[in-house]
């Protein structure tokens, strides 16, 4: 009878070892689970004792007994940050946020890295993750002015606009940041180019800024308005910058008139030119500019008026004399006239001009009448009186 003992002990050894096999199992599993318990809890200590190294080394360690997931991920960043070594703690962040894209504590670290590094594409891609849960919080918000200014500060400008006019449309923006922004936004613009855009951004801050600034908007305004070559709004804008703006009243003048010469509009360039004159009433050149402005435009009181007022300051200013004589003569009033001349050629700048006003209706004595006054007799005539009396 043949006896089945070697297959009895094989089976027999297939139990006994898989019994061996199952209770290794369970014991490294206990050990497994002893170590996560271990190394998380040893690693929470040095978190908390703030050991960066010891915080780095438990965590590494427990990662070997389980799954990488984005806590211990985002701690073990933390502790990087605590030794200095960015790069690292990167690292760790990017494998958190891997496992877990919307986690806002990893989001915000890899923003505020990716800030430092002026990298601000890469930052914007994790403040919108975080902007999508709180679009209004005003943290969030900063750190997006922050990734519009890199991208200005790297000559980006479209990029840094797109950033910049969302801004300026939240409410949650502080009032004064939103006028801010709105300044740049318009400085943007206008180095782009675009001189329409730029004219729009200026008029939005308009009401929002103090007097002083107002005065520097409403400048800039006239600039991009000239550029556009809307000259009516930049006529208006000057004037209003005459009633707020006392210091720099007279060249707002001077700019009027420089409007209404290149457009030849006599209204334009009347009210610049009288706006000068009444500002700086001693700068009697202006005076005389505005008087032939009248004259040329046949309102010769106007221009009298303008003469008188001048004079007024200024007796002997030669270019009014001569001016007021040219009126006085048109006038009928040939003898005052000669007299306004006569009193021109005390100016010796302007005495040749004199002369030659009252030559032209007192022409000067020929050699032949000298010689005939001589032998028939007869006083001094009135050319040569004035000649005299110039000099």
């Amino acid at each position: 009878m043949r006896t089945n003992f070697p297959r009895i002990l094989i089976v027999v050894a297939g139990l006994v070892m898989y019994g061996v096999s199952d209770s290794q199992a369970q014991d490294e599993s206990v050990s497994a689970a002893d170590s996560v318990r271990k190394y998380r809890f040893l690693g929470k200590t040095a978190r908390d004792k703030g050991e960066s190294q010891a915080t780095i080394d438990y965590y590494s360690e427990l990662l070997k007994y389980q799954e990488p997931d984005r806590r211990t991920l985002y701690y073990i960043g933390r502790a990087h940050l605590g030794l200095g070594d960015q790069d690292g703690a990167k690292g760790a962040f990017l494998r958190a946020a891997a496992i877990d894209s919307n986690h806002a504590n990893t989001a915000l670290s890899l923003l505020q890295i990716f800030s430092a590094e002026a990298k601000p594409d890469s930052a914007w891609l994790f403040l919108q993750r975080l902007l999508r849960a709180k679009p209004n919080d005003p943290r969030l918000l900063g750190y997006r002015r922050s990734v519009a200014d890199l991208h200005r500060r790297q000559a980006h400008p479209r990029a840094a606009l797109l950033h910049y006019e969302q801004l300026v449309e939240n409410q949650a923006v502080q009032a004064g940041v939103r006028t801010e922004l709105a300044e740049l936004i318009a400085v943007l613009y206008s180095d782009l180019g675009d001189a329409p855009s730029a004219l729009a951004w200026r008029q939005r801050t308009l009401g929002e800024e103090g007097e002083g600034n107002q005065v520097e908007t409403l400048r800039k305004m006239v600039d991009l308005q000239l550029e556009t070559q809307d000259f009516k709004a930049a006529f208006a804008t000057l004037r209003q910058l005459t009633q707020i703006d006392s210091a720099g009243r007279y060249s707002h003048f001077l700019r009027m008139s420089e409007i209404g010469e290149r457009r030849d509009n006599d209204d334009m360039k009347l009210a610049g030119l009288e706006g000068m004159a009444g500002v700086q009433p001693d700068d009697l050149e202006t005076v005389a500019t505005l008087a032939e402005y009248h004259i040329q435009g046949k309102r010769n009181q106007a221009a009298m008026h303008w003469i008188e007022r001048g004079l007024g300051r200024q007796p002997g200013h030669a270019h009014l004399l001569i001016l007021r004589g040219d009126l006085l003569y048109e006038a009928g009033s040939e003898d005052d006239a000669v007299a306004s001349y006569d009193s021109a050629m005390a100016d010796p700048n302007w005495a040749a001009v004199a002369q030659q006003r009252i030559w032209q209706f007192r022409p000067p004595e020929t050699e032949e009448e000298k010689l005939r006054r001589q032998f028939f007799g007869g006083g001094t005539p009135a050319s040569e009186t004035s000649e005299v009396s110039g000099g």
